[in-house]
């Protein structure tokens, strides 16, 4: 068995199944010791039985019932798939994720990994800036410093911090 060729069928199937809400079909890839991690904005959930992995769909599927997505192929070995994908939760804006699967001997999901990007904003947007302004304050007060000193022409004085 190529493991490419495996891959890109997995994904092409979790693609379908997922935007199909199949969810009869998705849990028969998952053993029933699997473990499915989920990190969306900053949040972390684990899930440690069939029944929590399934409910954590079912609740996904509740959520966001708009909800479509196509998958892509990054990465693959004999063990392991790493895919990208990109959506909508609602038809208007852009989701973005990864999914990280471990695999064993009978190509059953020991483990899976979900990061998603929710809502995907520019950086430089008004809105961009807010959400890092309340995410991350200092970070954000940082990085425009850096930006206003970069932006001094050569030759002339850069701010210094206070202090200094």
């Amino acid at each position: 068995m190529s493991s490419r060729k495996f891959a890109e069928g997995f994904i092409k199937g979790a693609e379908s199944m997922f935007n199909g809400r199949d969810l009869t079909k998705i849990m028969a890839d998952y053993r029933d010791d699997a473990i499915m991690e989920m990190y969306a904005e900053g949040l972390f959930e684990r899930y440690e039985t069939h029944d929590e992995i399934a409910n954590a769909y079912r609740f996904i599927f509740a959520l966001f019932p708009s909800f479509s997505l196509t998958k892509s192929l990054v990465s693959a070995d004999d063990r392991h798939i790493v895919c990208e994908w990109e959506g909508s939760i609602d038809g208007q804006r852009r989701s973005y994720g990864l999914d990280l699967w471990w695999f064993d001997e009978q190509g059953r999901i020991v483990q899976h990994k979900m990061m998603s990007f929710g809502h995907l904003i520019a950086a430089e947007s008004i809105k961009g800036r807010l959400r890092w302004m309340l995410v991350h304050p200092n970070t954000t007060l940082r990085s425009l410093r850096l930006k206003h000193i970069r932006a001094v022409a050569p030759g002339d004085s850069a701010p210094t911090a206070p202090g200094s």
